[in-house]
């Protein structure tokens, strides 16, 4: 769909908190994953990334939403935000929301885009019984979708 991933969530990690700030204030719509680094004894940085600290989301560069569970959690908030609250979706990543909408979720199935339509059919071409598997769609958390609807299952890689 031409669409990265990385414009969706955002990781950010051994930044000050000032320049952490600064970044999310020009995000209009995303996920945040706040990662810290271990350091030694002597406090000094080892280079090993830890899990997030602080995984949320960001509306119009305000963090609205914070300590969520996981990333997965943190996109389906997303998702559930603007759509309940009618915000448009940003241009970077429409079609990832039009997906999440009007073929995972069934919600005003109505037009669909020429690329979400193409994705529609490829998902729903039963060349076997085995669900196929969509890695592209998200890719920052380890965590498996089977979606009741559809012949397909979602992976949510790290």
């Amino acid at each position: 769909m031409d669409e990265d991933p990385e414009n969706l969530v955002q990781e950010y990690e051994g930044m000050d908190e000032d320049s952490i700030n600064d970044a999310i204030a020009d995000t209009c719509a995303g996920v945040y994953v706040l990662k810290e680094q271990a350091s030694s004894a002597e406090g000094k940085d080892i280079g090993v990334v830890l899990e997030g600290k602080d995984i949320g989301v960001v509306l119009e560069g305000i963090m609205v939403l914070q300590n969520l569970e996981n990333v997965a959690m943190a996109v389906a908030m997303l998702f559930g935000l603007m759509y309940a609250l009618n915000l448009s979706y940003p241009q970077n990543l429409r079609y990832m929301f039009e997906v999440l909408q009007k073929i995972i979720m069934e919600l005003n199935e109505g037009e669909l885009s020429n690329k979400v339509r193409a994705l529609k059919n490829r998902l729903f071409q039963r060349q076997d019984q085995r669900p196929r598997t969509v890695s592209s769609v998200f890719r920052h958390s380890p965590q498996r979708v089977l979606c009741p609807h559809l012949p397909v299952v979602l992976v949510f890689h790290r």
